[in-house]
């Protein structure tokens, strides 16, 4: 699955998966360890539902509670922008020191 992500990340692409019960698609921007140890994907979600019923921008996704996860072709705009959703940029630091360990990750330049 690690494989699966990095490749998505590196190429740009999207992720599709079930998170709680609830399909998401996610332009996935990081694949790190927390302090916990957890590996998790952090990005914004550009499609599908969650728990809260809206869809939030930027979202981490523990690797523990994905299930069916695929590559697929996302959207070419999101939210009136091209593929960088309005708080990606600001919440998105690769080198924050909230990761322990950063496995692959988008440069801020290439968002």
């Amino acid at each position: 699955m690690q494989e699966k992500i990095c490749r998505a990340i590196e190429s740009d692409e999207y992720l599709e998966f079930e998170y709680d019960h609830h399909r998401r698609v996610v332009r996935p921007l990081i694949l790190f360890k927390s302090k916990d140890e957890r590996l998790s994907i952090g990005g914004p979600q550009v499609d599908g539902t969650s728990e809260s019923g809206n869809m939030a921008y930027w979202r981490t996704f523990n690797l523990e509670k994905i299930s069916s996860i695929e590559v697929v072709t996302g959207p070419s705009t999101v939210a009136g922008s091209d593929k960088v959703m309005p708080d990606t940029v600001e919440k998105y630091d690769p080198n924050s020191d909230k990761y322990e360990e950063v496995i692959c990750a988008k440069e801020i330049s290439e968002l």
